[in-house]
């Protein structure tokens, strides 16, 4: 996690308007979910789950302006973008998502699909511990592909 207030008046200092309108846009969300959840300090999961969410209206925003001609807009957004996915962590391996399918159904005598919400759980958790993110779809395919054979 980055130090908010720091990287705010870097940013100001340089006259670098996207990376301040991010790390804005970025404090309001922290603040409204700080507000709804009505907790003091967020966890290093709710940070990363709060930055996935602005990556996801970031990508649609681009989309919009791009279908309405707003190319310059779109420019802008995108340079909002760089600055999210920075801040996203690395992604896991595919060999090492497939180890952690593995030993998940092990750990969890998982047998069939109805098991397929705990496999998740527990691999998203790991994960989670490595301070790592994981593709939904690739996690959800590796497990049905398992737990199918």
């Amino acid at each position: 996690m980055i130090n908010l207030q720091k990287e705010l008046k870097d940013a100001m200092k340089t006259n670098n308007r996207a990376k301040k309108e991010f790390i804005i846009g970025l404090k309001e969300s922290l603040l409204n979910f700080k507000i709804a959840s009505r907790k003091e300090s967020i966890s290093e999961a709710e940070y990363w789950l709060i930055i996935k969410g602005n990556l996801k209206i970031v990508k649609e925003t681009i989309l919009v302006n791009e279908k309405a001609g707003r190319y310059e807009a779109a420019g802008f957004e995108r340079l909002k973008l760089l600055y999210l996915m920075a801040e996203l962590p690395a992604a896991i391996s595919g060999d090492e998502l497939q180890n952690l399918v593995e030993s998940s159904i092990n750990e969890l005598h998982a047998q069939s699909i109805r098991d397929m919400g705990r496999v998740i759980v527990s691999v998203r958790n790991k994960v989670a511990q490595r301070h790592m993110d994981v593709d939904n779809s690739e996690l959800s395919s590796l497990i049905k592909q398992r737990l199918s054979a």
